[in-house]
């Protein structure tokens, strides 16, 4: 191959790259983030700029990508008094469990992360949902649940 099409080659499979990593849906832990203090919960966390905050009676809802076809939800509330849930799954301080369900339409699997995480002696009760047509681990709630803290007083 002559030495002029080796750098124009190098440059298009740089760029297409950098164009694949640009369109994949997960949430970059080092994307601009913003700081959500939840005083009901006295808790911090840092979530992404859009993420869309609202605040019901069944806790806090934290909504990503609010424009996308299928946002990704995270609820945050005080603990319930639930004895039977079970977790299979640890992560830090949150223990969950991941479940799928497989006849949620034309999207894809509807993915559900439960959990529990432990802040400052204060239970809280996690709940993210992610409908996707290819397999997620929901590693956008994890990331957001790692950053959880106790909010100053």
């Amino acid at each position: 191959m002559p030495s002029s099409r080796r750098p124009r080659r190098l440059c298009l499979l740089t760029l297409a790259w950098l164009v694949a990593g640009g369109c994949t849906s997960q949430q970059r832990p080092d994307s601009p983030r913003k700081t959500l203090d939840i005083p009901a919960l006295r808790l911090r966390a840092f979530v992404p700029e859009d993420a869309v905050v609202s605040e019901k009676s069944d806790g806090t809802h934290i909504t990503l990508g609010p424009m996308a076809r299928y946002a990704k939800e995270m609820q945050i509330a005080p603990a319930g008094e639930s004895a039977d849930l079970r977790f299979d799954r640890r992560d830090g301080a949150l223990h969950y469990r991941i479940d799928i369900d497989e006849d949620s339409g034309m999207g894809g699997p509807y993915y559900t992360l439960l959990g529990r995480v432990e802040v400052a002696g204060r239970r809280i009760d996690v709940n993210c949902q992610e409908q996707s047509e290819d397999s997620t681990d929901l590693g956008w709630c994890l990331d957001i649940v790692r950053t959880f803290e106790a909010s100053p007083r």
